[in-house]
């Protein structure tokens, strides 16, 4: 009950930003469990409805809590609500990335040509940067460095993202296979 006034007095602050739609929703979901998934839907479309649709921010949060519920319509749904001139960077790359993921290659380069059509950065790159980006998956490029400098590919561009964040470099041993540790082994 508390937290139901307390998202109620700062929804009718005009000094409220979508964190406090994203914050109270999430609380719910976490305080009630299951019973909560309803409310937390409820708060977003709430958001959706009255300022936040073109807040980059809002909608990736909105996108993550559907990710959370592997709810894949309803996701393809919220890319479509959103027009193409209010889609920043990440968001095309993280829709890129969910059609590469759960969609077929039609949709891909459908959503793909929206893109180009959109963003002139995405329009003048080489269409063999576009194909390693859409191949790529948390941090993991589809050929060998020296394939993909062949291409045009530098390794400063953005990946697309995936369902979540880009996973760090790991470092990589100078071997190429694992050696057992023989001081363990015994004789």
């Amino acid at each position: 009950l508390a937290l139901r006034e307390a998202f109620k007095r700062a929804r009718l602050d005009d000094r409220c930003g979508h964190q406090a739609f994203v914050a109270s929703a999430l609380l719910h979901l976490l305080a009630e469990g299951d019973k909560g998934r309803k409310v937390c839907t409820n708060v977003f479309e709430l958001g959706m409805k009255k300022k936040f649709a073109a807040e980059p921010g809002y909608l990736m949060a909105y996108l993550d809590f559907l990710a959370s519920a592997c709810d894949v319509n309803n996701i393809r749904a919220l890319y479509n609500t959103v027009t193409t001139a209010d889609k920043t960077t990440p968001l095309w790359a993280r829709q890129i990335g969910f059609e590469s993921l759960y969609g077929d290659l039609t949709t891909v380069a459908r959503v793909e040509g929206d893109r180009r059509e959109c963003q002139a950065e995405f329009r003048e790159r080489p269409a063999a940067v576009q194909l390693v980006d859409r191949y790529a998956f948390m941090g993991l490029l589809p050929g060998r460095p020296e394939e993909l400098v062949a291409l045009g590919y530098k390794s400063a561009e953005p990946l697309p993202e995936s369902a979540g964040p880009v996973a760090p470099p790991v470092a990589r041993p100078e071997r190429a296979f694992p050696v057992p540790d023989v001081s363990q082994m015994v004789e």
